[in-house]
């Protein structure tokens, strides 16, 4: 992949996020490079196949780091969708549903999800993604 970095989202020493580019495709994704190896994890996560998690394209290891691929995801997340708008008792279903189903796809391959809180949980009022599983561990 030739890619360009259209926006660095976050960097911290351990993790970097960024909105990049596929030169070739025009395909925009969210990069996410860590320091230490979380290909095995990631690795895992790419091969399910979950409506509740972001879908992940590509997994690497290199230069001591892990660059994982994802698919950019145009909603809120739950805590800033909560600020705009009133979470409704049908919303709460809805994504505790969808949170207990992404669990439930993890723990089918031993992976457990350490960090469930409302700033990794993205919502737009129909369906919720289960993101960030940086310290997910098997």
């Amino acid at each position: 992949m030739d890619l360009e970095i259209i926006e660095t989202i976050s960097d911290k020493p351990d993790k970097r996020i960024d909105l990049v580019l596929d030169k070739k495709t025009r395909f925009i994704y969210i990069q996410k490079v860590f320091l230490g190896d979380l290909s095995e994890l990631y690795g895992a996560v790419k091969e399910l196949d979950c409506p509740y998690i972001p879908k992940i394209y590509d997994v690497n290891f290199k230069d001591e780091h892990t660059y994982v691929m994802i698919e950019k995801i145009d909603m809120l997340t739950l805590d800033r969708y909560s600020k705009d708008k009133p979470l409704l008792i049908d919303d709460i279903y809805n994504v505790a549903s969808d949170v207990a189903k992404a669990l439930k796809d993890l723990h089918k391959i031993k992976i457990v999800d350490r960090d469930v809180k409302p700033e990794n949980i993205f919502y737009d009022g129909k369906r919720a993604l289960l993101f960030d599983l940086d310290i997910a561990r098997f």
